[in-house]
């Protein structure tokens, strides 16, 4: 289903007609055409939504079409559309989605990196590739219903029985239900995702990631994949890692990943400070920090652990082979803008010329809505 505005073309989401883009129709009469009798009235369902009545002001004609299927057996032609504001005072435009976060896919052997997305009619996800522009709005909103909230997530879908679930990852199974949990009983009271998350298998991985020794957890299988944890490792950022296990359970590999914090002395947390120092000093020697391999190999013996397996990620991001004369942090994070020519983790390089890199954290995105998009 397709609108035409002063040759602009916006289509909808869904069958409740959201548009994909906020818009607001001019003052000065308009013309086009829609592509479904039925499409006019929810036409004007959303031209009232953004403050705008829309009617229809001279006949329609009908004609009929035979050719190819998938055609249209019948057009109705609009010979005249005319717009009027309902109110003389600025309307406030909300955005069309909200960024909920960032990930990486494995295409055809190469990772791309990806910027997740919530709208009115569901969670999405694009590719960065290429040209973009972005606008977003300087408001936090909340990454699952778009309310404004200062959290990631406003207090009522804080309490989603989803977002629980969630948290048991980082807090324990059953630690967000305040109860008791086994595989036979779980705290949420869903057996199928017990067993498939919490009582599932897990990796513990050492890894370099921007200049920083880390430690960390995941699910063996994720997204569809026996290997899924690789996918969590490219999204962090990771250069060269080390994976060990399987272990039988969230509450293992939890207490697993706290004794090599302590015992190799490696860090649990990559912070955004972390990543900023990184890009002000960009540097390709600084991008393979060699790990205590003698450390970890001691580690895994002491706890009767194996290398599961070993890889280096570098050579699988989108890097520059040469640097230009300038890096920089954006003068707004607000404003992506550019050909994406750098891409690490959530690091992403735009360059709007041949002599510098701008160079985004895509976390600090995350929450805030989509105002214009090209």
């Amino acid at each position: 289903m397709r609108y035409y505005f002063e040759q602009t073309c916006f289509e909808t989401r869904s069958r409740n007609s959201f548009l994909s883009t906020p818009f607001l129709v001019s003052e000065i009469p308009v013309s086009g055409f829609v592509t479904d009798a039925d499409t006019l009235s929810p036409n004007s369902q959303i031209a009232e939504m953004r403050g705008v009545t829309v009617r229809p002001t001279t006949r329609f004609s009908c004609c009929q079409h035979s050719g190819h299927m998938g055609e249209p057996s019948a057009q109705v032609l609009a010979e005249s559309v005319t717009a009027e504001r309902r109110v003389t005072e600025p309307v406030e435009v909300p955005p069309s989605c909200v960024v909920s976060g960032y990930e990486y896919r494995w295409f055809f052997g190469v990772a791309i990196p990806y910027v997740k997305f919530v709208d009115p009619v569901g969670d999405g996800a694009f590719p960065l590739i290429g040209h973009h522009n972005i606008l977003l709005e300087s408001r936090n909103r909340c990454i699952s219903c778009m309310a404004e909230s200062r959290e990631r997530l406003c207090e009522e879908c804080q309490q989603d029985p989803l977002r629980l679930r969630l948290r048991c990852i980082l807090d324990g199974p059953g630690v967000p239900f305040d109860k008791e949990c086994s595989p036979e009983s779980p705290a949420c009271g869903i057996t199928s995702w017990a067993r498939s998350v919490c009582y599932s298998e897990w990796m513990m991985y050492f890894a370099s990631v921007f200049g920083v020794l880390k430690v960390g957890i995941s699910r063996k299988a994720r997204a569809g994949c026996d290997l899924g944890f690789t996918q969590r490792l490219l999204t962090q950022g990771a250069g060269p890692w080390v994976a060990v296990g399987p272990v039988n359970g969230l509450a293992s590999a939890l207490e697993l990943e706290q004794l090599a914090s302590d015992e190799v002395m490696i860090s649990q947390r990559v912070t955004r400070d972390d990543r900023r120092l990184f890009a002000e000093a960009l540097n390709p020697d600084d991008w393979a920090l060699p790990l205590p391999l003698d450390d970890i190999r001691r580690f895994v013996e002491r706890h009767d652990l194996r290398v599961f397996m070993r890889g280096d990620f570098l050579q699988e991001y989108l890097l520059p082979r040469s640097l230009p004369d300038r890096l920089a942090l954006p003068r707004s994070p607000l404003e992506l803008s550019g050909r994406v020519v750098f891409a690490m983790g959530p690091m992403i390089g735009f360059s709007k010329d041949d002599d510098c890199i701008e160079v985004h954290d895509l976390s600090e995105t995350v929450g805030h809505g989509v105002m214009g998009w090209l």
